[in-house]
């Protein structure tokens, strides 16, 4: 089957042979907007995301800092001070020993003295601040002074020259020792003031964080708001359009229908007196001729409900598959014969159809009549329409052996107006949108499959009637 004004769209796809198919109808703009609001929500989570953890990526190195620098250091500096009051003090009771002439306590003063300078090794050791370095060299240096100063103290003190250990303890030991000290309160200070810069640091970009956060989480709020603002107006403009459609659709099938049932109607009425004729044939014929004219009124009748109804399915309307299946093929065997075309209408199931029978009849015969309308000059010319029950739903399928759809035909056939872009058979273009428009207002789906030089297939699914018991 070709195509039913050439208007091009996004095609299918590229290969010979293509698939595609139109489901329920969709308000496609106020999705839209729904998608364009959840991906700026998105973002601003995914903005927050990355706010956070570049926030916490500068945090982390700051704690990390007191933990391993600030707080270690003060922690070893305290112990040195520690070791170094103790070692001044098991002098101070050496000294006292001297003047009360007992022996002076040598191994308390040597242990003193061993973990000074583990403490002070240790302390050199850990990681340093910039600008910590050169504390630690007045350290080193003080400390050489006091080991030295040590040294010929403990050498006085074994010789029991008191006059000597005073001398040596005023003009050596103490300043040296104080000097030290200071050394080591030095070193504190600049570690507790690098804590509290790190702390500072902290508090700053915690406050940046938050303020960020506020902030994102306000323009999240916004875009929500703005999203649903405009998805409203979207859908209230869609409103009021399908409402003016409804509307102009109503008076245009009301001035159709009256045009078109009074010739009906004669027609009707001429056929109605051949029929009671004496010459059987054209009784035959006449007898044809008013069945096909009711099914027309039937279908002109429900095409004018489903218009006054705003477009919207005829509440309980059903119709039985089968006989229309069988009634419409009859009919237009003549026509595919005329074509030198085999129509064929495979078995059919029974059932029925959650529409009217006027509907049923619009959208097969819209099918099956561009089937035959599209042949053109191929040598196997065969129309088949498949009836296929499934378990909620009946498959129609309509399968010619013509031209096919060439590549890049896409959905866009079923739009109004849209023709192929080698079919030069007449027409406007408004048979498959008629199909698509009637198959999705009753909660149906349309689509085709085809593959060019060798034929299409074109098919309608629609709901079965829901009193109709429904096989397991």
């Amino acid at each position: 089957m070709a195509a039913s004004v050439t208007r091009t769209a996004s095609p299918v796809g590229q290969d010979s042979e293509r698939e595609a198919s139109v489901g329920p109808v969709v308000w496609r703009q106020p999705i839209r907007a729904l998608k364009v609001a959840t991906g700026a929500v998105a973002l601003s989570l995914c903005g927050l995301t990355i706010f956070f953890g570049l926030a916490l990526r500068e945090i982390r190195p700051e704690a990390e800092r007191i933990e391993t620098m600030g707080a270690v250091g003060t922690e070893g500096l305290a112990a040195t001070e520690t070791a170094l009051r103790r070692l001044d003090g098991s002098l101070d009771d050496a000294l006292l020993a001297l003047r009360q002439g007992r022996p002076p306590p040598q191994d308390r003063i040597a242990s003193a003295r061993a973990e000074l300078g583990r403490r002070i090794s240790t302390e050199q050791r850990a990681p340093v601040y910039r600008g910590e370095l050169a504390l630690q060299a007045n350290e080193s240096s003080h400390l050489r002074a006091v080991d030295s100063a040590l040294d010929r103290l403990l050498l006085a003190i074994d010789r029991g020259d008191s006059s000597e250990t005073s001398r040596i303890e005023a003009t050596e030991w103490r300043p040296a020792s104080d000097a030290l000290d200071d050394d080591l309160r030095a070193l504190s200070s600049f570690h507790v003031r690098r804590i509290v810069a790190h702390a500072a640091r902290i508090r700053t970009l915690w406050r940046i964080a938050t303020l960020g956060a506020l902030c994102l989480g306000a323009l999240e709020v916004l875009l929500l708001l703005a999203s649903m603002r405009m998805v409203a107006k979207l859908v209230n403009r869609q409103a009021v359009a399908d409402e003016a459609r409804a509307v102009e659709l109503e008076l245009f099938s009301q001035r159709m229908a009256h045009d078109v049932q009074s010739p009906l109607a004669a027609a009707l009425l001429a056929l109605d007196v051949a029929r009671r004729g004496t010459d059987e044939r054209i009784r035959r014929m006449a007898e044809r001729g008013v069945s096909a004219l009711e099914r027309s009124q039937g279908v002109v009748q429900a095409l004018l409900r489903f218009a006054r109804s705003g477009a919207r399915p005829e509440v309980g309307a059903h119709a039985a598959v089968a006989a229309l299946v069988a009634e419409l093929a009859d009919e237009l065997r003549p026509q595919a014969e005329l074509q030198q075309i085999e129509l064929s209408a495979g078995p059919v199931p029974e059932g029925e159809v959650a529409c009217p029978a006027g509907v049923l009849t619009v959208l097969l015969e819209n099918l099956v009549r561009n089937a035959l309308k599209f042949m053109g000059d191929r040598k196997v010319r065969q129309v088949t329409l498949r009836v296929e029950a499934r378990e909620k739903s009946f498959l129609f399928e309509v399968e010619d052996t013509g031209p096919g759809l060439p590549a890049g035909v896409g959905l866009e056939i079923f739009e109004p107006y849209v023709r192929g872009p080698t079919t030069e058979t007449a027409g406007v273009g408004l048979g498959l949108a008629t199909v698509r428009r009637l198959a999705l207002a009753h909660n149906g789906s349309v689509g085709f499959r085809s593959k060019e030089g060798v034929g299409s297939t074109f098919w309608i699914e629609l709901p079965r009637w829901a009193s109709e018991p429904v096989a397991a």
